[in-house]
């Protein structure tokens, strides 16, 4: 059960981040200056979500 809800979760931000990607991309202001605001969004997600990470998992134990 929990493994198919996150599967569903996962394939949900999947089709969100595409659908984000593209609004950047289609923009009147061409398609570089979209495809460099994707990027950085997703730089900035990737840095974000690896912050978090560092500041939750647990060190390393002490034997």
């Amino acid at each position: 059960m929990a493994s198919a809800v996150s599967n569903t979760f996962r394939q949900v931000g999947e089709a969100l981040a595409i659908a984000l990607f593209g609004v950047f991309v289609g923009r009147d202001a061409g398609f570089s200056v979209g495809m460099q605001l994707g990027l950085a969004t997703a730089a900035a997600w990737a840095v974000i979500c690896l912050v978090a990470a560092a500041a939750t998992l647990p060190g390393p134990s002490q034997a």
